[in-house]
């Protein structure tokens, strides 16, 4: 892909014990320090949950803990909680790389707090394009439907949809449009992103955007490998792939 802005995969496991991961957070450090020395501030998860009885709303209030590294540049991290995994990145250059990451990473993971299950895989890229000097987009969008419609001659001033695709289990999102003044990255993004120091800020100008989601939630847990969860990365990485090139202009 084009030099996306951002570059998340997330793989959602079967619960590991809050005692487990809390006692192996040292061991995880010591073992990818050298890539990712940078321990992010954050160390623990505040979650609340809500079961709805016949008596009312019941709150219940659960404390989780995590354990978030960066390289030293800040471009590259990962997130290890109870029930999830993630790996993000502002600096992808392709997906051979990204799969070298995820496979080290993910595999002393596994060897630190034995992974038993999994139930969802995902991988999301964010690709922004400025209009410059430009009129239009027609300079890097080859598929102008999935920005913003023409209507009655009326001047055109911002849009955001959302488009979903399926293909047998695997789902695509596509959100995309055109933002002016807007941050770089949606707000269901920020609190990941922050370990990569990305700014809130809104970037100045008018962007496209055109983000994909492509993730898979099966119907119950699959017993975890790490083969067969880099495979279902691939075969989303590919349906993303397909839509990115029909969306966007390819450069060379």
């Amino acid at each position: 892909m084009n030099n996306p802005l951002y570059v998340l995969v997330k793989i959602g496991i079967a619960q590991i014990p809050n005692k487990i991961l809390e006692s192996k957070r040292d061991d995880l450090h010591e073992a990818l320090r050298q890539d990712y020395p940078i321990i992010g501030a954050v160390r623990e998860l505040h979650q609340q949950m809500f079961n709805i009885t016949p008596n009312g709303t019941e709150v219940s209030k659960d404390i989780v803990p995590l354990l978030s590294m960066m390289d030293v540049d800040k471009e590259w991290a990962f997130r290890i909680q109870p029930d999830a995994f993630f790996i993000q990145t502002r600096a992808y250059s392709s997906y051979e790389d990204l799969q070298a990451r995820l496979e080290k990473v993910l595999s002393l993971v596994n060897e630190s707090v034995k992974v038993t299950h999994y139930q969802f895989v995902g991988i999301r890229y964010v690709n922004k394009y400025s209009l410059g000097n430009m009129v239009d987009f027609s300079h890097c969008i080859a598929r102008q439907d999935f920005l913003q419609p023409n209507l009655a001659g009326l001047s055109m001033a911002g849009s955001n949809l959302l488009s979903v695709y399926v293909d047998g289990e695997n789902t695509l999102n596509i959100n995309s449009g055109v933002t002016v003044n807007n941050a770089a990255l949606n707000g269901d993004l920020m609190d990941l992103a922050q370990d990569l120091g990305i700014d809130p800020k809104p970037l100045d100008g008018v962007y496209a955007h055109v983000d994909l989601d492509a993730h898979c939630s099966l119907k119950k847990p699959v017993v975890f490998s790490l083969d067969s969860v880099l495979d279902k990365i691939n075969s989303l990485r590919r349906i993303a792939k397909k839509a990115h090139l029909e969306i966007v202009k390819q450069t060379t």
